[in-house]
């Protein structure tokens, strides 16, 4: 198993052949209204298009800082099975 650490509750995970990424939040600005969001200190060490494909992504609440709609959107376009709370799931939909 191999863990990387991308930041706050970010982390790329492989195991048993799998890809694993827990509450990502690889965008710029996160916050859903643009006009108000908070810039990042820093950038986001990787952005998803380079990220090898995505098996299982997980989200374990719906805070603006570990529900990046925008990785969100471009992880299950490329066809990554999420796993989420209950709550969450009316977001996704």
């Amino acid at each position: 198993m191999k863990a990387t650490w991308l930041g706050h509750a970010t982390v790329y995970i492989e195991m048993d052949g799998k890809r694993i990424l827990t509450d990502p939040i690889l965008s710029d600005l996160a916050f859903p209204v643009k006009l108000i969001a908070p810039k990042r200190y820093n950038p986001p060490p990787v952005t998803v298009e380079i990220l090898p494909s995505i098996d299982i992504v997980t989200i374990s609440h719906d805070h603006f800082d570990h529900l990046d709609m925008k990785t969100v959107k471009i992880l299950a376009a490329s066809g990554s099975q999420f796993y989420v709370g209950i709550g969450i799931k009316a977001h996704l939909i």
